[in-house]
């Protein structure tokens, strides 16, 4: 398989793992049941398991670009500002961060232990910005597919992975 196509699998990857997480928050925010006192910890394991999943992922996209800048430069030269202004606003929000320290390892290797609630809810709310939508807003739309692609991340994946399968990818 050529790199263009490893692309294109990310790419397509990407899509449902990045809508996924959003969707399943979405669908349970929408029933009264999942706020109620009683469900508190299920719904902690929800938001863990979707926000961890958003985090990775939001990663993957970043490492993406950094791995296979050559296909950006090459074929993907048109949308590149886009492409760059995703990145950014990952890197701002240190996602980078909480996946070493949280998401993906049991402790912060720089202060050697692991992180509390507080810093988790701490890291969340910066994310979140105090709700879940201010972040699903800009990764994926509720009416993403109304809007330029370049509006939102999951658009902008789209525009990516087009464009790459309109200069002969996606054979393998």
């Amino acid at each position: 398989m050529d790199r263009k196509d490893e692309v294109i699998k990310i790419l397509a990857g990407l899509v449902s793992d990045l809508g996924t997480p959003i969707s399943v928050l979405r669908d349970y925010e929408s029933m009264t049941a999942f706020k109620d006192p009683i469900k508190a910890s299920f719904r902690l394991g929800v938001y863990r398991l979707c926000i961890n999943s958003i985090v990775i992922n939001l990663n993957k996209y970043v490492e993406l670009w950094r791995k296979y800048s050559d296909i950006k430069r090459t074929f993907l030269s048109a949308h590149d500002s886009a492409i760059n202004l995703y990145i950014s606003k990952i890197n701002n929000l240190g996602v980078a961060g909480f996946r070493n320290d949280y998401a993906a390892h049991v402790q912060n290797n720089k202060i050697k232990k692991i992180l509390t609630d507080e810093d988790v809810m701490a890291f969340v709310q910066n994310l979140t910005d105090g709700d879940a939508e201010n972040l699903f807003s800009w990764i994926y739309p509720k009416n993403y597919l109304q809007l330029d692609r370049k509006d939102s991340l999951m658009g902008v994946v789209m525009l990516a992975k087009d464009t790459l399968l309109k200069h002969g990818g996606g054979k393998n």
